[in-house]
C-alpha cells in the first residue's frame, strides 16, 4: 500500500530529481510516463500560462495522456528543485494496484475533469461579459467565434474527439 507521504504505491518506481525550471513534461510530447511527487513544486504550463500548481507530495500527474496514450495537454515544470517517482507504464503500474489506489486515480482524475469544467464555464461568462462591452465589429466577431467554441467543447461527448487540437489551430490562424 502507499507509503506516508503517498497515497500511490511507489515501491519500485525510479526517482528522479530536477532542478528549477527544468522540464519534466513537454506539452505535446507522448504521454505512456506518469509520475508521482515526492517532494518540491512543479508549475503546469499550457502555451506559456500557467493554468496550475503540484504541491502536495504524493500527487499523481501526467496520468491522463498516459490512460489515453495521447500527447500531454500541458507543460509541467519544477518550480523548485524537486524529485518525483517515475512510472514508466501507467496503464501497467495501474493493473498491479489494488481496488482502493484505482479509487483513489479515478477520484483525482474525476476532480481534475470537474475543476477543468468549471474554468472553462468561469471562463466563457467572461467572454460572454466582454463581448456585451464590445463596440469594435471585428472584436465583436472575434468573441463571438469563441463563444462558438467553448459552446461545442462544453456539449462535446466526452468519451472521444480531439477538441483540444481544433481550437488551438484555430487559435493559430
Amino acid at each position: 500500500m502507499a507509503n506516508a507521504i503517498n497515497r500511490f504505491p511507489t515501491q519500485g518506481l525510479k526517482r528522479k530529481s530536477f532542478q528549477q525550471d527544468e522540464t519534466i513534461i513537454k506539452e505535446g510530447s507522448q504521454g505512456g510516463r506518469a509520475y508521482i511527487l515526492e517532494y518540491g513544486e512543479v508549475v503546469i504550463r499550457s502555451h506559456d500560462n500557467v493554468i496550475g500548481r503540484i504541491t502536495e507530495p504524493g500527487t499523481i500527474f501526467g496520468e491522463i495522456s498516459a490512460l489515453l496514450d495521447c500527447p500531454h495537454s500541458a507543460c509541467c515544470v519544477a518550480d523548485f528543485e524537486c524529485g518525483v517517482f517515475v512510472i514508466d507504464d501507467f496503464n501497467e503500474y495501474c493493473l498491479e494496484q489494488d481496488k482502493e489506489v484505482l479509487l483513489e486515480i479515478s477520484k483525482l482524475t474525476a476532480q481534475r475533469l470537474v475543476n477543468i469544467s468549471c474554468q472553462v464555464s468561469e471562463l466563457s461568462e467572461r467572454l460572454k461579459d466582454l463581448e456585451e462591452r464590445a463596440v469594435d465589429p471585428a472584436t465583436l466577431t472575434k468573441f463571438s467565434q469563441i463563444m462558438l467554441q467553448f459552446s461545442d467543447i462544453m456539449t462535446t461527448d466526452i468519451t472521444g474527439g480531439d477538441k483540444k487540437k481544433k481550437l488551438s489551430q484555430d487559435y493559430e490562424e
